[in-house]
């Protein structure tokens, strides 16, 4: 029995690895990271990360960590924050002894936690705008902020029982009262799409703005991906084999088909959205070619593909790195790929 299995391991290896260079771009690159500051660490609750400040501009953050601490976790620490372009050129770079958290900010900026304020930074570094922070003092105020819009022009922070949304241009600022039994699935552009069982809307401050038709079954957090379009909620099939549109109206679209990525059996997945329209979406999926993830025969399969949401075509596809973090840029033609103390750069057609 074990024979047979291996046998049809290394033929399932085989026509994934064949597959595997379709829809394949020539042009990559490599940024090592310990340039800036970043270490070998397994500090979870305070690692390296990796943003997009905006198509040109990548926000490289580099905590520097003596103990890893998870009494830590909401205490300042000495950050290096550089921005490099495209090419890996340092445009500019920063050392602060007052940071908790980062995460993307609204396009063109990075965002940083205080404790007591978000700052938003620019591509020079600079201090865009100071956003206080309001919260029990037992909760860390830096646990529940910073979620985007597809756009990303509006910032959601979390208060008690409510999203503050913020918009930089115009400045503006509202608040949405989140109900009771609903989860905060995704920020849109005018309020909070909400999800209770099977059902999912957009809530903004005056009410509910629009609503989608129930859901042929529950949807767990990954499976909601977010809005392409004002109208068109993504969401990814239980099944994995592929992701698709639901709007108001109950027009449901396949928009990429999962089952020449995918492996027979999946561990985790995930979808991410570029900030531009046409909206280009990024999938990514980890899994066993045989067995199951406990018991696993040969290699763990890890794998991501760009789909074009217009007509659900393949831009690219290509493996990824285990524990790798993935990233795609607003107009959706760059991803990175923060293996550990290396940066790869995938540039798309």
């Amino acid at each position: 029995m074990r024979v047979l299995r291996f046998c049809f391991f290394i033929i399932l290896s085989a026509l994934f690895c064949v597959g595997s260079n379709y829809a394949q771009v020539p042009h990559t690159s490599k940024i090592d990271l310990g340039q800036y500051g970043f270490t070998k660490t397994k500090c979870l609750w305070r690692s390296s990360d990796v943003e997009f400040l905006d198509n040109d501009h990548i926000a490289l953050i580099a905590p520097s960590i003596s103990k890893c601490e998870k009494s830590l976790w909401d205490s300042p620490t000495d950050t290096t924050i550089t921005v490099i372009d495209r090419q890996g050129r340092t445009l500019s770079s920063t050392k602060r002894s007052d940071v908790i958290k980062t995460s993307a900010g609204p396009l063109g900026t990075i965002s940083v936690c205080l404790g007591d304020r978000i700052e938003l930074l620019s591509s020079s570094l600079e201090v865009l705008a100071s956003i206080p922070l309001s919260g029990k003092k037992t909760i860390s105020r830096c646990s529940f902020y910073g979620a985007l819009n597809p756009s990303r022009n509006v910032i959601a922070i979390s208060s008690t029982g409510h999203f503050d949304l913020y918009r930089l241009s115009p400045s503006a600022n509202t608040v949405v009262e989140v109900p009771k039994g609903y989860n905060v699935r995704a920020v849109a552009d005018d309020g909070l799409l909400l999800c209770k069982q099977l059902r999912c809307e957009v809530l903004g401050s005056s009410g509910v703005v629009r609503s989608f038709p129930p859901l042929s079954e529950p949807a767990f957090q990954n499976d909601i991906a977010g809005l392409i379009t004002k109208d068109k909620l993504l969401v990814a099939d239980r099944s994995g084999k592929s992701l698709y549109t639901l709007t108001p109206t109950g027009d449901k679209t396949t928009m990429a088909d999962l089952t020449k990525i995918r492996p027979p059996f999946i561990d985790t997945s995930d979808v991410q959205l570029s900030a531009m329209e046409p909206r280009r979406v990024l999938y990514s999926v980890e899994g066993c070619l045989l067995g199951d993830f406990d018991d696993c025969y040969g290699e763990v399969f890890h794998r991501f593909a760009v789909f074009d949401s217009t007509d659900g075509r393949l831009v690219f596809r290509h493996s990824y790195a285990v524990g790798a973090v993935l990233k795609i840029s607003p107009d959706g033609h760059m991803v990175i790929e923060q293996d550990g103390m290396q940066l790869h750069l995938y540039d798309l057609p």
